[in-house]
């Protein structure tokens, strides 16, 4: 069925391996717990209430000055547990599945990690498959690859000896060999991981408490300036005025606003989760709640590209046996077929184990398969 190849030898991948190293895509070196606590305290309105609260302290007022941290702290503390969970979960789910590649090596098809693999390396391909590098065919049969992930085309495209396919892209049915010939960093999908890790935008929210905060420091600057001009001008004490500026600039904070903008993007995000969706930062949730148009290409990349058998016609046994057993899982159309027939009958299969098989080829035009 697949060209005789023999393979990379041990020797061979060693040293290919050396030369380009894994076959990993690039990521991002994840934050450490203490940056992640730290990040919390980035923002403008932040600084605002820690400064209120140091000059709080020096004036003496330690009342105030213990209600204004404890806001900070219950914000920083919100953020943190919501945040750290999110990247916990995402980083469980990353290495929740490893992914595996049949590769011919020194005559012999072994199953192994797709990190493990080399450029040079033989690759074996059938219906299901995800393709771990970038390569070219050396062999296909009626092969069809989900490329929406790179081109967001709904429908397979059909694949030819010779052409090139690309790493994340989904053998949806045939059966080929492929030549790996770029791998992690420097196929296609590796250039688009390192486009996506570029700094992150501000959402709008962080935006609007950023402007938010300056107008704020700008109107308590110029309210407390005017009442140290008017106490001046009415000959009151330097201290008197000094306290009575840092009274007015305090009780213009508004601290409950922090913890009340924490709450409910956490409210926002639990409800998230419980559909089954997780939001990486907490601030990314009012930018997910902002949203009134989603604009797609086209509506097939919307669901799950794959066929099912909604209605038949004539005997329901019958037509079940036979997509079941001639049936080489090739063509899309066949696999709901499959499925379909396996609703109807759950153990044929297994009852009537295939024994021998020819598969479709475009100079015989036909399928035969042998059972008990």
């Amino acid at each position: 069925m697949f060209p005789n190849e023999s393979g990379l030898s041990d020797e061979e991948v060693v040293k290919r391996r050396q030369q380009y190293g894994y076959n990993i895509l690039p990521e991002k070196k994840p934050q450490s717990q203490f940056s992640l606590l730290i990040q919390q305290l980035a923002n403008p309105l932040v600084y605002v209430l820690l400064l209120t609260t140091l000059v709080t302290l020096i004036i003496g007022d330690i009342g105030d000055a213990i209600i204004i941290f404890l806001a900070v702290f219950i914000n920083t503390v919100l953020g943190f547990i919501q945040e750290s969970r999110s990247y916990k979960a995402l980083f469980a789910l990353k290495h929740y599945v490893t992914a595996k590649a049949t590769v011919v090596r020194s005559g012999k098809r072994i199953s192994i990690n797709t990190s493990e693999i080399v450029p040079g390396d033989m690759v074996i391909l059938d219906q299901g498959a995800k393709i771990p590098a970038d390569g070219k065919l050396t062999f296909a049969n009626r092969l069809y690859i989900d490329e929406a992930l790179l081109t967001g085309e709904s429908l397979p495209v059909n694949k030819n000896k010779n052409e090139t396919v690309f790493m994340g892209t989904v053998v949806s049915s045939g059966q080929a060999v492929m030549l790996v010939q770029t791998i992690g960093p420097a196929t296609k999908m590796g250039g688009i991981a390192l486009q996506i890790q570029e700094k992150e935008e501000d959402t709008p929210l962080q935006k609007q408490l950023r402007t938010f905060s300056k107008q704020l420091v700008i109107v308590i600057g110029l309210l407390t300036s005017l009442v140290f001009i008017l106490g001046i001008l009415h000959r009151f004490a330097l201290t008197e005025i000094f306290i009575t500026s840092v009274a007015l600039a305090v009780s213009s904070i508004p601290e409950g606003l922090l913890i009340s903008l924490t709450v409910i993007l956490t409210l926002g995000m639990q409800k998230i989760i419980k559909h089954k969706g997780l939001v990486r930062k907490l601030s990314a949730a009012e930018t997910l709640g902002g949203i009134t148009v989603i604009c797609v290409d086209k509506t097939g990349t919307l669901t799950e590209g794959k066929m099912e058998v909604t209605d038949y016609i004539g005997d329901k046994e019958k037509l079940a046996e036979q997509v079941l057993l001639a049936n080489d899982l090739d063509d899309p159309i066949v696999i709901s077929a499959f499925e379909w027939g396996r609703t109807i009958i759950n153990d044929f299969v297994s009852k009537h184990l295939r024994l021998d098989s020819i598969p479709f080829s475009s100079k015989e035009r036909f399928f035969i398969s042998l059972h008990e």
